[in-house]
C-alpha cells in the first residue's frame, strides 16, 4: 500500500539533507577537482566540462568564478612552461601530439569557455597574472618562428586556436576594464516605474546597493528581498519581476544627483543650486 501524503512528507523530511554553506563550497571544490581530473584524462571532454562549470558559477556567484579561474590559471602556466622548455624544432611533430600538449589545449579551451561570460573578473585576473605579456607571448613567438622557417605544411598544436581566441577576448576585456576605471566616480541609484501612479520610484538604499553591486560585477540578474516580497532584476531587459506574483516593472539607473534633482523638481523645491 502506497504511503499517504503525510507519510511521504515525513519520509522526505528524514531523507533530505540540509547542506550548510561550508558543505556546499566543499561540494563545489570536489566537483572542480573532478572536472580538472577529467580534462587531464579526456581532453576532448572540454566542452561538457566548460558547460558544467558555467552552470555552477552562475549559481554560486562571484567567488566561485574567481576560484575557478584561479585554480585553472596555474595549471595553464605550468603547461605553457613545459611546452616552452621542451620545444624542439627538430622533433616538433612528436611534441605536437604529446599528451601534455593536448591537456594544455584543453585547459586553455576551458579557460576560454568560462571567460567569455566573466569579462570583468577574467580581464582583471589575466592582467594581474601577466599571462599575455609573458608566458603566452613567448610560446606564440616560438611557434611563429618555427613555422616561418619550416618548409611544407605544419600541423597546428591543440593549444594554438584557444590561445589566439584568448588573446582576442583578453584585448576586449582589458579595454572594458580600462574604460570602466576611467569613468568618473559618480554614485548611482536605481528606480522602478509604478504604472498605477505613472512615476519613477527609488529603491531603498539597501536594495539599490545590492542591484548596483551586481550590475558593476557584470551579473545578468540579481535577486533580493524587500520585506516579505522577493524580486528578480534582469539587467538585459532592465526589468524587475515580483517573484511572488510575477508582476513585471521597468527599472532604470541614474546618477544620484540627477535622481535628487528630479525628486526635488517634482516637489517644486527650488533646484537652481543643484545644477
Amino acid at each position: 500500500q502506497d504511503p499517504t501524503p503525510s507519510k511521504e512528507a515525513a519520509i522526505l523530511e528524514k531523507v533530505v539533507v540540509h547542506l550548510s554553506e561550508d558543505a556546499l563550497w566543499g561540494l563545489y571544490d570536489k566537483i572542480l577537482a573532478g572536472c580538472i581530473k577529467v580534462l587531464e584524462d579526456v581532453p576532448s571532454a572540454v566542452f561538457k566540462i566548460g558547460d558544467l562549470l558555467a552552470v555552477i558559477m552562475e549559481r554560486k556567484g562571484d567567488q566561485s568564478r574567481t576560484d575557478t579561474i584561479t585554480r585553472i590559471v596555474p595549471l595553464v602556466v605550468d603547461g605553457v612552461k613545459h611546452v616552452i622548455s621542451s620545444f624542439n624544432k627538430s622533433n616538433y611533430s612528436a611534441q605536437a601530439s604529446n599528451k601534455r600538449v593536448a591537456v594544455l589545449g584543453a585547459y586553455l579551451h576551458c579557460l576560454l569557455l568560462i571567460s567569455e561570460d566573466l569579462m570583468f573578473s577574467s580581464g582583471e585576473l589575466f592582467s594581474q597574472e601577466s599571462l599575455f605579456n609573458g608566458h603566452f607571448l613567448t610560446l606564440l613567438s616560438l611557434y611563429t618562428d618555427y613555422i616561418s622557417n619550416e618548409q611544407g605544411e605544419v600541423k597546428p598544436p591543440g593549444w594554438l586556436t584557444p590561445l589566439i581566441l584568448l588573446f582576442d577576448i583578453h584585448e576586449k576585456m582589458a579595454t572594458i576594464v580600462q574604460r570602466r576605471n576611467r569613468l568618473p566616480k559618480v554614485e548611482h541609484v536605481w528606480q522602478y516605474f509604478e504604472e498605477r501612479h505613472q512615476r519613477w520610484t527609488p529603491y531603498t538604499a539597501a536594495s539599490s546597493a545590492i542591484i548596483e553591486k551586481a550590475y558593476l560585477a557584470g551579473e545578468r540578474e540579481v535577486c533580493f528581498q524587500n520585506g516579505r516580497r522577493h524580486y528578480l532584476i534582469l539587467f538585459n531587459i532592465m526589468a524587475q519581476i515580483n517573484e511572488d506574483n510575477g508582476t513585471p516593472r521597468a527599472i532604470m539607473r541614474l546618477p544620484k544627483e540627477e535622481a535628487l534633482y528630479k525628486e526635488l523638481k517634482k516637489k517644486k523645491v527650488p533646484t537652481a543650486t543643484l545644477r
